[in-house]
């Protein structure tokens, strides 16, 4: 929920996220007495959210401080 508290200069920005994800698996074939596959696997992800709006603070009305926080999540 936004508020404008009587300002029309106020201008609000994108926030993007940057997902990156690796995922690997291979894959062992053997006989032990029957047929057999194991299976092993990686997986990594990396979230990176770039939120300029996000920690704006309202003094008083027409007045702004805008905090830029930049969120990772391994």
């Amino acid at each position: 929920m936004c508020q404008d508290l009587g300002s029309k200069d106020i201008t609000y920005k994108d926030s993007t996220l940057t997902t990156k994800r690796l995922t690997g698996e291979i894959h062992f074939p053997f006989t032990l007495g029957v047929s057999h596959v194991l299976t092993m696997g990686a997986e990594y992800q990396h979230d990176k959210l770039d939120d300029p709006d996000g920690r704006a603070v309202y003094l008083f009305p027409g007045q702004f401080i805008r905090l830029r926080l930049t969120t990772h999540r391994h």
